[in-house]
C-alpha cells in the first residue's frame, strides 16, 4: 500500500523514503522551489523498500545502507552526480572509505549508530564495561533488544561471520535477563522492571527528554555507524533540483533533525527554525566525541542479507520462546 501522497503516473518526481521522513509541507516546498509535481512512497522494513524497488519506478529513493546491494543495478551512475554535495559534509563523512566507496549519484542522507538506554537510577554503565558485565548488571530485569536483523546479532559477531551454536550464544548472554524483542520503547519509563534497552540515538532521545533519568551510550561492541542514503536514480533536470534540495544542507538537516538522525553536515550552529536545542547537543557532541572512534557497518551482500533475516528470526522465537 501507498502512503503518504499517491504515486502517480503525473508526477514528475516520484520518490521512496522511510516511513516519517516526509510530509505535505516538506513536498509543498519542493514543488514550489522545483516547479514540478512530487509523489512519495513510504516503507517501514528494508525488505519491503527492495521490494517495492524491485516492483516500481522511482526518481529519487532513501534507505538504508544495508539495502544497497539489493538495488545497486537499478542505482549505480543512474542519476545525477551529487558529487559537489557530498563535499561540502562533514570531513570525517565527506573523506570516509565508506563514502568515497558510493556512485556519484548516491550520497549520505543521514547518520545513526544504535547504542544502550539505560535507567541510571537502577543500573550503572559505561562503555569499557564488557557485554556480559552489563547484562549481569541487570540480572532479574527486562531488557529490550531492536528487533532488527543486523543490530542484535552484533552482540554475537559484528562482521555477519555467525557460529554455528549462535542460539546458545544468545542464550548465555541473556541468561540473567527477560528479553523484550521490539523497536517500542514507550514502555520503558513506565515499566519498573525495563532497565536497559539497546536502542537506536533517535529513539532513545524521544525518551529522554521526558524522563531525564534515562541515560544513553554508544558501546564499542554493538556500536558501529550505518548511513541512510539518497540516490538520483535519472538525470531529469526536475530530480536533479529535487534531490539536491534534500541532499543540501538546510533541507537535510531540518528532515534528519525531526527523526532525529545525525546530519551528516557535523557540527551545527543554532537555529530554533531548523533544528531544536536538544538535537543540536546531542549531534554535536557525536562528532566532537564519538565518530572518530566508531567503525562504519559494512553492507552485506545479497546472500549474506538474506541469510541474517533468517538466521534473525529464528533466534527471535527462540528467545522469546525460553522468557
Amino acid at each position: 500500500m501507498s502512503l503518504g501522497l499517491p504515486n502517480t503516473s503525473k508526477a514528475s518526481v516520484n520518490i521512496i523514503a522511510w516511513w516519517g521522513y516526509f510530509n505535505k509541507e516538506l513536498v509543498s516546498f519542493l514543488e514550489d522551489k522545483c516547479k514540478t509535481k512530487v509523489s512519495y512512497d513510504e516503507y517501514y522494513t528494508t525488505h519491503e523498500f527492495i521490494k517495492r524497488m524491485n516492483e516500481q519506478s522511482y526518481s529519487i529513493a532513501i534507505f538504508a545502507q544495508t539495502g544497497y546491494n539489493f538495488i545497486a543495478k537499478k542505482a549505480n551512475n543512474k542519476g545525477v552526480s551529487l558529487e559537489e554535495i557530498k563535499k561540502t559534509q562533514h570531513p570525517l563523512i565527506s573523506q570516509s572509505i565508506f563514502n568515497q566507496n558510493l556512485p556519484k549519484n548516491v550520497a549520505i542522507f543521514a547518520i545513526e549508530a544504535a547504542g544502550f538506554l539505560y535507567n541510571a537510577d537502577k543500573i550503572s554503565i559505561s562503555p569499557t564495561d564488557s557485554l556480559q558485565e552489563i547484562f549481569r548488571k541487570a540480572k532479574g530485569k527486562k531488557v529490550i533488544v531492536i528487533d532488527n536483523p543486523i543490530e542484535p546479532m552484533k552482540f554475537i559477531s559484528p562482521n555477519y561471520q555467525f557460529p554455528s551454536n549462535i542460539n546458545a550464544k544468545f542464550q548465555d548472554l541473556f541468561a540473567d535477563v527477560e528479553i523484550i524483542v521490539s523497536n517500542d520503547l514507550a514502555n520503558f519509563s513506565n515499566d519498573k522492571d525495563i532497565v536497559l534497552a539497546q536502542a537506536w540515538l533517535g529513539n532513545a532521545y524521544a525518551q529522554i527528554k521526558n524522563n531525564p533519568k534515562l541515560k544513553f551510550i554508544h558501546h564499542p561492541a554493538i556500536s558501529n555507524l550505518g548511513a541512510d542514503l539518497i540516490a538520483a536514480l535519472n538525470t531529469k533536470t526536475e530530480t536533479e533540483c529535487v534531490v539536491k534540495a534534500l541532499a543540501g544542507k538546510e533541507i537535510n538537516t531540518k528532515i534528519v533533525s525531526n527523526d532525529f538522525r545525525l546530519s551528516p553536515y557535523g557540527i551545527l550552529t543554532k537555529n530554533k527554525n531548523i533544528a531544536s536545542d536538544l538535537y543540536l547537543e546531542v549531534n554535536n557532541y557525536f562528532f566532537k566525541n564519538t565518530l572518530q572512534n566508531l567503525q562504519w557497518t559494512t553492507r552485506p551482500t545479497e546472500e549474506e542479507y538474506l541469510k541474517i533475516i533468517k538466521l534473525w528470526e529464528r533466534t527471535k522465537l527462540d528467545l522469546l520462546s525460553k522468557n
